[in-house]
């Protein structure tokens, strides 16, 4: 019965598509992707030139991404119209290297549920057609446009580093890059590999509507180590608007001199891997975190299972003796966020030993109920740390007594399709245990329990100093603690310079250092610049 459970295969395909990667799952459906969502106003609007662009479009710095706060009932026209003003300076600067025009155009954009409208097939084409008016040029131009759904937008660093907002942000995020085609057949490429599974693209099609996508962002290769982090975010649950369980599309487009065409119908990929900018030395890492108990060593665990913990000098005891504790003095006097949840850092042994080596100072006397630094949580996780969410535990007798459960979900999707697939009977399944429930609770290693801590919230977005370099911005926003924001005047919303969203169910980040991890504590962040 184990095995039948986790014996599951998928069939992907990785499409090279210049300076994105493709995996696709599902393919393009039998007619154009619609939104289902009513009283949308979708009139087409009048022709924009760039005069009237110059006209009122305030004296900016080009810049490649943008995000624009929105209400929830502000329209399609409206905000296409605010974000191709804002990219208007950006194209007139690649407007005056004519002499090399082989580019490809990458268009990411984000929409949160209240704006999935954006992503419809009719309004990309109309954003694309009133972007690139006046842009065009003798040779052919292609347009790479991925668009997602996501559950909000993301605060910028300014924000970050001031407090937290009060609620998540609803909008619209887009992203542009240029890059120059360095295949002639990547287009028969594409193709080919579309066309060798025709035969079960129907079934992996209907199947998909079911299936949780993510886009995933990789950080800007080493150039020594030639290695990179990986953001992955689960996108928003769209059940209720379109009636699949995400919205990830990725569709072509050709600029000429007579307007736009669309290459094919829109893709439907399971996930998406875009390429950014930055330098890993770039990231930033923010978690906002007070300890609940002082940190201990680890006496007994199994898997993601903890059993036994020890301080130094004293005696082993029930994991969630000393939390049991913590958690029913902190709700006498009503102090603990209980909606919020609890979470474990743990340090492994391994990182421990190397102490020495990675200049981390690693406090085991921490006062309970202390906001941590967040330079020393950062450091911590940057070198090999993890913080698991506590599931569930404490109470219980004989063996059972005092055991805490975390959550064993460190990557998205969780389990190597290759690795399980080996797995051939009941006691293959226990010798490799490691491989389904994790190593989490690795005997000797520190745990310390945590709760998010409270940050002074912004009632209203942060003003930027204009605009400075590009940063990109994801991070972890749960559903029970925030609402979706109304902006007053939507105008007074849009953020130059700032391209990223939140997840209420948490992002996953994977580094050479760390390998993979989840991170979905309220109010954490990941960034770059």
């Amino acid at each position: 019965m184990l095995r039948k459970l986790f014996n599951v295969r998928v069939s992907t395909y990785i499409i090279p598509k210049g300076n994105l990667k493709i995996d696709i799952k599902y393919f393009k459906p039998t007619q154009i992707y619609d939104c289902q969502r009513a009283n949308i106003n979708t009139k087409s609007q009048s022709r924009t030139t760039d005069q009237d662009i110059h006209n009122s479009t305030p004296k900016l710095k080009p810049a490649n991404c943008v995000s624009l706060r929105l209400s929830q009932n502000t329209n399609v026209e409206y905000s296409q119209r605010e974000i191709i003003k804002f990219f208007k300076p950006y194209l007139q600067n690649l407007k005056k290297d004519n002499g090399n025009d082989n580019r490809v155009q990458s268009l990411v954009v984000l929409a949160t549920p209240s704006h999935i409208a954006w992503l419809e097939n009719k309004n990309i084409r109309n954003f694309i057609s009133q972007l690139f008016l006046d842009h065009s040029s003798k040779s052919l131009r292609k347009v790479d446009v991925i668009c997602a759904c996501v559950d909000g937008l993301a605060p910028n660093s300014e924000e970050i580093n001031c407090g937290q907002l009060a609620n998540i942000s609803e909008g619209i995020s887009v992203f542009m890059s240029t890059s120059y085609s360095q295949s002639s057949n990547l287009l028969s490429t594409f193709q080919s590999s579309s066309s060798s599974s025709s035969s079960s693209s129907s079934s992996s099609r209907k199947a998909g509507i079911d299936d949780e996508c993510s886009l995933s962002f990789q950080h800007g290769l080493d150039a020594i180590t030639k290695l990179s982090h990986q953001i992955t975010i689960p996108l928003a649950n769209t059940i209720f608007t379109n009636g699949r369980r995400s919205t990830l599309i990725f569709s072509e487009w050709q600029i000429t001199e007579n307007g736009i065409n669309q290459i094919e119908e829109p893709i439907l990929p399971l996930k998406i891997l875009i390429d950014i900018p930055t330098t890993m030395n770039n990231l930033s890492l923010q978690i906002s975190a007070k300890s609940l108990t002082e940190p201990r060593i680890i006496e007994n665990g199994f898997g993601n299972i903890v059993r036994k913990l020890r301080a130094e000098g004293q005696s082993p005891f029930p994991a969630s003796h000393e939390l049991e504790k913590v958690v029913a003095e902190a709700h006498r006097k009503n102090a603990l966020h209980s909606n919020r949840g609890i979470w474990a850092l743990v340090i492994p042994y391994s990182m421990l030993q190397k102490e020495k080596a990675v200049n981390t100072q690693l406090d085991i006397n921490l006062p309970i109920e202390q906001v941590l630094d967040i330079s020393y949580l950062e450091s911590l996780v940057k070198n090999g740390a993890k913080i698991y969410r506590v599931l569930s535990g404490g109470g219980g007798w004989g063996a059972k007594e005092g055991l805490l459960a975390l959550d064993p979900v460190i990557s998205f999707g969780n389990t190597n399709e290759h690795q399980v697939e080996q797995i051939e009977d009941e006691i293959s399944i226990y010798k490799n245990r490691e491989i389904i429930l994790g190593n989490m609770a690795q005997e000797g290693s520190l745990i310390q329990f945590l709760q998010t801590a409270d940050r002074y919230k912004l009632s209203s977005p942060s003003p930027r100093n204009g605009i400075q370099k590009s940063e990109f911005v994801f991070g972890c926003q749960t559903v029970d603690i925030g609402k979706p924001i109304t902006v007053d005047r939507p105008g007074d919303a849009l953020i130059p310079g700032l391209f990223g969203c939140v997840s209420e169910t948490g992002i996953f980040l994977q580094s050479p250092n760390i390998g993979s991890t989840k991170i979905d504590m309220p109010y954490s962040y990941i960034y770059t610049r």
